[in-house]
């Protein structure tokens, strides 16, 4: 999925409903948006899936996880560095299943959580779980709390 920060400027990252590497502009996040994530066929999210016939998406994390830190990354896949200091690794902050906007990301994963007291817990076993494959019609997105986004569809 993508963020736009300013127009034309887009960063990817993986958690939420991640429709495909390809930039989706229906589908682009901006700061304070909630995360989408695509229902099954009975209404239900389902973390950590592929959907069967899907360019490449999937619903990428879980949505009971809403307090994180989300690695960043250009559209080719590496890592972006800070035009004013070349530090690399920016993160999307996650707060409340919503995003709240970029920081320094942790070195040792691509995701970490946020705790209760805001101490930063890297979570590599995040970074790539493995994901069974579920065949769907729906193409309903929901915020994390299951809510109908409405005019939101996957593609």
């Amino acid at each position: 999925m993508e963020i736009a920060t300013r127009p034309k400027d887009l960063i990817a990252f993986q958690w939420g409903y991640c429709p495909s590497r390809q930039p989706w502009e229906d589908l682009f996040y901006r700061i304070g948006d909630a995360l989408r994530w695509r229902l099954d066929d009975e209404g239900r999210i389902r973390p950590w899936v592929y959907f069967k016939g899907a360019l490449q998406a999937g619903n990428i994390g879980d949505p009971l996880l809403r307090d994180l830190l989300v690695r960043g990354l250009h559209l080719n896949g590496l890592d972006i560095e800070c035009a004013a200091c070349g530090a690399s690794g920016v993160a999307i902050r996650i707060r409340d299943g919503r995003i709240v906007g970029l920081e320094a990301a942790r070195a040792d994963c691509d995701v970490a959580v946020v705790g209760q007291d805001g101490r930063i817990h890297p979570c590599p076993d995040l970074d790539d779980p493995p994901m069974p494959i579920l065949e769907v019609r729906s193409r309903v997105l929901a915020t994390c709390e299951g809510t109908v986004i409405p005019g939101m569809h996957a593609p």
